[in-house]
């Protein structure tokens, strides 16, 4: 397979261009004040959206080259969103800027130099945004956050609810309603997914369920295949002591796991047999890929 190239300046234009289509396409919708972009998706099917990521994400180049600077951009977008949830479009615009004056720099630069001086306007700049920024707390600002996202006061008033009923620490899921058209929430205290125990020997409850109350939980996005890392691990959480510094007096544990097989589960179907010994629920991790990473975090 051929391979075509390009260097120095050439590929500097071609990958600034690339960058500059998706900002072209995205910097419109930054801020409250920003504009809605159509997207045609194939099936014809039209969506109206003022998301920078979405938007970001059907941008591309039919030049190979343009394209790479498409994916650079995009792939800044992409963790953006994923760490903060929000700024996709502010990251957009930042790394055109700072892309388009690299061209002025000359073909000497030192190109750890200007990292680093790159590390020092950041580092300035958090340290004023730590400065000027204030903590969340009013159901006012909540509803002012929700309206800039949301553009809708029906809905802005649901989210707002829904985040003071939640707490700091709790999880919102969002889901599309398909039935019928309006908005709503639920409650619900604790947490729940789709997977149960993988070995009956763990059944206490007539309806064969495993019952437990006051638990200690593992969360783990490993497999559990071997004896010797399962026993290190039970060990550590069964002579781990309560506030009082006293033995903990819990002798039931639940595994959340990728997957447990082979001689980890052999001792964990003995041990449940056994009144007087460790009482282990195994369940298999819910979802795939990095929707189970974000699930297996909400567990935790």
């Amino acid at each position: 397979m051929k391979k075509s190239l390009l260097f120095d300046s050439d590929c500097k234009k071609k990958t600034l261009d690339g960058i500059e289509l998706v900002y072209k396409a995205v910097s419109s919708t930054i801020g409250p004040h920003g504009k809605t972009v159509l997207i045609d998706y194939a099936g014809n099917v039209v969506d109206l959206t003022k998301d920078g990521v979405t938007v970001a994400r059907n941008v591309s180049s039919q030049d190979a080259f343009e394209e790479m600077g498409c994916k650079l951009v995009k792939e800044a977008s992409h963790k953006t969103n994923e760490a903060a949830g929000d700024g996709t479009t502010s990251v957009i615009v930042l790394a055109r800027e700072m892309c388009g004056k690299s061209m002025e720099l000359p073909s000497t630069a030192s190109v750890l130099g200007v990292r680093r001086g790159m590390m020092k306007a950041r580092d300035v700049c958090l340290e004023k945004f730590r400065e000027c920024s204030w903590m969340v707390t009013k159901e006012e600002d909540y509803l002012n956050v929700a309206m800039v996202a949301c553009q809708d006061e029906q809905m802005a008033k649901t989210i707002t609810e829904a985040f003071l009923k939640s707490g700091r620490r709790g999880a919102i899921d969002i889901a599309r309603r398909m039935d019928e058209p309006g908005i709503e929430y639920e409650k619900l205290d604790g947490i729940s997914f789709d997977a149960g125990w993988i070995n009956s020997s763990c059944i206490n409850d007539p309806k064969n369920r495993a019952v437990c109350n006051d638990i200690l939980v593992l969360v783990t996005d490993k497999e559990i295949k071997s004896v010797h890392a399962l026993m290190s691990v039970l060990r550590s959480m069964v002579s781990n002591k309560d506030e009082k510094g006293q033995p903990h007096p819990r002798k039931e544990i639940l595994i959340i796991a990728t997957s447990i097989e082979g001689s980890a589960m052999g001792i964990i179907a003995a041990n449940n047999s056994q009144p007087d010994k460790l009482y282990i629920i195994p369940v298999k991790a819910p979802s795939f890929g990095m929707q189970k990473i974000g699930m297996l975090k909400d567990i935790a």
